[in-house]
Order: structure tokens, then sequence, then C-alpha cells
């Protein structure tokens, strides 16, 4: 396989990373940079450059060092016993929410499509199982058939809502777990989807990782451009979306009904992929624990995972990530030091 393929393909996969739920859903970017007016504006396009370095130096790390998995990543970068503890954080992080976006687009199929939610729940979880069923491939084909489609869908709502709004309006608010400084926010925002990358990053084969490196650089930046246009769409409707479970329905909803079930489709895509990508570094770390067959491993996992679905997603970005992110600053500064230690 040539090298442009294998690039543009870790590059759908690193943007299915963190172009998860929340930030499809518009509550994430929501949280982290539209309540901070003109200057979340910035905030969101340095995510995007911070996100290509970040996956950047990660991959450095795992090729040079030939790690598979990030259990071993975090004892190369933090040590074993700081290690140890960050492992079993980011295990329990991405149990969580592969429970919660599960149920996540069951409620989706349910309310916007209207199919029972226990129906759609089981088929859901069908689709996850039957991927991570394929492995490596499984992951990597999903993410390239289904990200460019939720891209495409993104843009087209938010220029549509750009066009339809009649004024605009960039007050200022505060997150109250954040604060009222929107580089702190930049930070944490970041911070909170290292744990994602690093899952996903250290999951791939490190030989792929190196034909193609380039891709993840470049979805780095193309997350920051599609966050700026979804963050200035927003910005745009301030404040009545802030009142809004789901920000982009907000949009959808006050624009052409068909636009509210193709968004509702691009959020479904959005959820799918990250619980797969949650439910792939699971594998990858409980296989290294537990000597039984991979398809018999996948099955537990899903099957565990569904009581967790009660939880609300919600409560999730505002409250779970934000936290999340103060631990992944200790991450942050650990690549970068380990980045240090690699060209010196």
């Amino acid at each position: 396989m040539n090298k442009k393929k294998i690039s543009l393909q870790l590059a759908t996969v690193y943007i299915g990373a963190i172009l998860g739920a929340g930030f499809a859903s518009g509550q994430e970017l929501m949280q982290f940079f539209v309540v901070f007016g003109y200057h979340g504006l910035i905030g969101v396009f340095l995510s995007g450059i911070a996100f290509a370095l970040m996956g950047y130096f990660i991959s450095q790390i795992i090729i040079k060092n030939k790690i598979q998995g990030y259990r071993s990543f975090l004892d190369k970068i933090l040590g074993e016993k700081i290690g140890l503890f960050v492992d079993m954080w980011i295990t329990i992080a991405i149990f969580i929410s592969l429970g919660i976006m599960l149920a996540g687009c069951a409620t989706v199929l349910q309310e916007k499509l209207f199919i029972n939610y226990y129906l759609g729940l089981i088929v859901c979880s069908l689709i996850v199982l039957i991927t991570l069923y394929k492995g490596e491939k499984g992951v990597i084909g999903i993410n390239f058939i289904l990200m460019p489609v939720l891209i495409v869908i993104t843009i087209l709502v938010c220029f549509i809502s750009i066009g339809a709004a009649h004024t605009e309006t960039f007050k200022a608010s505060t997150n109250p777990l954040i604060g009222n400084h929107w580089g702190i926010a930049l930070l944490l925002y970041v911070a909170s989807n290292m744990a994602i990358a690093i899952v996903i990053l250290t999951s791939i084969d490190h030989y792929r990782l190196k034909e193609g490196i380039k891709g993840v650089f470049w979805g780095g930046i193309f997350l920051g451009i599609i966050g700026l246009i979804m963050v200035y769409a927003m910005q745009l409707f301030w404040p009545e979306i802030l009142k809004t479970e789901i920000p982009m329905f907000y949009l959808t909803e006050n624009l052409d009904s068909r636009l509210n079930i193709l968004y509702s489709l691009a959020i479904l895509s959005a959820m799918l992929t990250t619980a797969i990508i949650n439910g792939f570094g699971l594998v990858v770390r409980l296989g290294s624990l537990v000597k039984i067959k991979q398809n018999t491993l996948v099955t537990v996992i899903i099957f565990l995972a569904l009581p967790v679905s009660f939880l609300g997603f919600g409560n999730l970005i505002s409250y779970f990530y934000p936290i999340f992110g103060y631990v992944g600053v200790v991450i942050i500064f650990a690549i970068l030091y380990a980045n240090l230690k690699l060209k010196w």
C-alpha cells in the first residue's frame, strides 16, 4: 500500500478519534470555546495546530520505541508508577465512554429516526462488535468511510447556518470548571483529548504509523479548521444555544427539517467511531493481560459496557472532560519532554 493512501487512512482515524460525539454535537466546543467569544475562535484554531504537533510527537515516540498499546507508552513517558495510575484512569474512562456512546447512538435513532431505543442499542452494538472482530483493518476501514460523510455534513450545516444568521454576537462567558481564561480552556481541551489520541495511535501497528505519520499531522490541522467553522456558526446563535444539550441540533432545527435528519446521521457516525476507537483501545490493552481469543474479549467488553449506557451524555462533557483534561496536562508535558530526549 502506498504512503499517500496510508496517510489518508491515518488522517481519518486520527480525526475520528478527536472528532467524536462531544465535538460533533457541538457540546464540547461550546464548553471550551464558544463561551469565550472572539478568543474562542483563536483558541479552537490553535487547538488544531496543537493536535497536529502532539499527534506527530506521540507517533515519533511510538515509532522510535516500537510501542504497541498505551500502557507501554505511558510507562515510557511517565515511568511505571505514574504510568500505572494514568493507565487505570484511561482504561476506566474509555470503558465508560464506550457505554455512553452506545447509549447516545440509540438515543439519536429513537429521537430523530423513531427507532425503538433497545433495538437501536442492539443494532449499534452489533456494528461496533463486527468492526472490532476485524481488528485494525476494521477500525481504519469504518473511519475511512464515515469520517468524510461526517465532515461534509458538518461543514454544510455550519455554512447554511452562518448564511441564515442575522447578527453577529460574540459575548464572552465562563465555564465553572475551567474559569474565565480562554488559554486555560485551550490547554484543557487539547489535554482532555490526549488520552484518546494516545489510545488510537498506540493501537495501530508502528510500521503503518511510520508510513503514514504525515496523515496524523494534517489530520490535526484539519480538526482546527472544522472546529473554527463550527465555533463561529454556534457563536452567531448565542446565548440561546447555551441551553441546548446538543448545540448543533439547535442550528439544524432552525433550518430545513431534512438537514436535521442529515445531521442526525452525522452525530450517529461520530458516536459509532468514538465507540469503536474506545473499544479497540480496550481490546489491545486488555488483550495483553488476559489469555482469551480476541473475538471473545470483544464480546465481553461490549456486553459489560451496556449498563454504563444509562449515564448522561451532557454530564460526561460538562464535568468529566474538564477533570480528565487536568490529568491530560501531565501527559502533554511528559510527551514534550520525551520528544526532547529523542532529539538530544
